[in-house]
């Protein structure tokens, strides 16, 4: 009989990290916001994108809040010059049903496979279930997920036609233009955002690597869903991202793809199957 699992099966997100890992942190975002722009002339220069004061993040977030405001309440599209309503993140479905992109059916597949998730991500978290139950509810919810995604996918092509994203995307491209400077003299690259998009080869370049290292950050700060995060600390998964079954004698899965092995044999051509885990890939986490 499996033993049941503790008081919660998934630790809680540490607040603290220790002192060296958090050198090796600052050490990388440090490096990781440096980078290298090629210029019109064929040249290279370094820059970086510097950490944004408090005024910035207040402007950008008024540029925000005036972008979202002239999208609500019209604009003249620079391609077609005709003047455009968006809808905004409140009255995106309903905006989205009108036009095809959506359907009643969506809203009840979405809601059913949001609750499976919920409910299931919520007895593993509380506990008391044996361990073999909460690697059964795991790999259910990690299908779920899978099923899930193309609905999330298409949720986020309607968010991107709202007044909402387009305010966020003026927030960013704000905070790009103030905080992106050249590493040897600590000049900005742009003096506004109307230089910003005008210069496309620049530009571009500035905005991916800005983009990159917020993402990175957020990457960082959730990095696991609590299914994989069980996987991980009960010792289910190996370093390559394979997930084992219960016995730990099957690859299931693997979170970077479908795992299809096509079968190995030894040399007296009997099938040979994964052995477990390797001692060294359990992080401690």
């Amino acid at each position: 009989m499996s033993k049941p699992v503790g008081e919660r099966v998934v630790p809680e997100v540490k607040t603290e990290v220790q002192t060296e890992e958090q050198e090796h942190i600052v050490k990388l975002f440090a490096e990781l916001r440096q980078f290298e722009v090629l210029l019109p002339d064929g040249t290279k220069r370094m820059a970086e994108i510097r950490t944004a004061t408090t005024d910035e993040m207040q402007g950008a977030e008024a540029h925000q809040m005036y972008i979202f405001k002239e999208r609500v309440e019209g604009y003249t599209d620079p391609i077609t010059g005709i003047i455009r309503k968006s809808p905004t993140r409140d009255n995106m479905i309903e905006y989205a049903k009108e036009k095809g992109m959506w359907s009643e059916a969506d809203d009840i597949q979405l809601t059913s496979l949001d609750t499976q998730i919920a409910t299931k991500v919520n007895k593993i978290m509380l506990g008391g279930i044996s361990m073999e139950e909460a690697h059964r509810l795991s790999v259910e919810i990690y299908h779920h997920r899978k099923e899930i995604a193309p609905y999330y996918e298409r949720r986020w092509a309607i968010y991107r036609l709202t007044a909402n994203f387009a305010g966020e995307q003026a927030y960013h491209s704000y905070l790009c233009v103030a905080t992106a400077q050249w590493l040897d003299t600590s000049e900005r690259i742009f003096a506004d955002i109307e230089s910003f998009q005008k210069d496309d080869l620049v530009g571009n370049q500035v905005l991916k690597h800005y983009m990159d290292v917020m993402e990175t950050s957020s990457d960082y700060v959730n990095p696991l869903t609590p299914e994989l995060e069980f996987f991980r600390d009960y010792n289910f998964m190996d370093k390559k991202g394979n997930i084992y079954d219960f016995n730990k004698k099957e690859v299931i899965m693997n979170i970077f793809g479908p795992a299809k092995f096509a079968g190995f044999t030894d040399a007296d051509g009997n099938v040979v199957q994964p052995t477990g885990i390797i001692e060294d890939t359990q992080d401690g986490g």
